[in-house]
């Protein structure tokens, strides 16, 4: 029942999308560093050389946003509503 009660909090969605996001972000420029140091070009040339390879990165940023900004905010809200239900 928790479960429930936790994703149909209002804001939870939307928090889950804007961690995504920005966990998608910070994770392609800290590997636009590591990977190329800092070269756009070979970056660019090596995620969108191709289709398929285009909708790959595409996949994988949209899953690994997701579950990591699901996880964050899963915790966060749980916390806080247990933290009401003690007062």
């Amino acid at each position: 029942m928790m479960f429930k009660q936790i994703i149909n909090t209002k804001g939870f969605w939307k928090s889950v999308v804007f961690l995504g996001i920005l966990f998608a972000l910070v994770y392609d420029i800290i590997d636009l560093w590591f990977s190329f140091g800092f070269d756009v070009s070979t970056y660019v040339e090596v995620y969108f050389s191709s289709p398929s390879r285009i909708v790959r990165f595409l996949i994988a940023n949209i899953i690994g946003g997701f579950i990591y900004g699901f996880i964050i905010t899963f915790f966060k809200f749980r916390s806080r509503i247990r933290e009401n239900q003690r007062k």
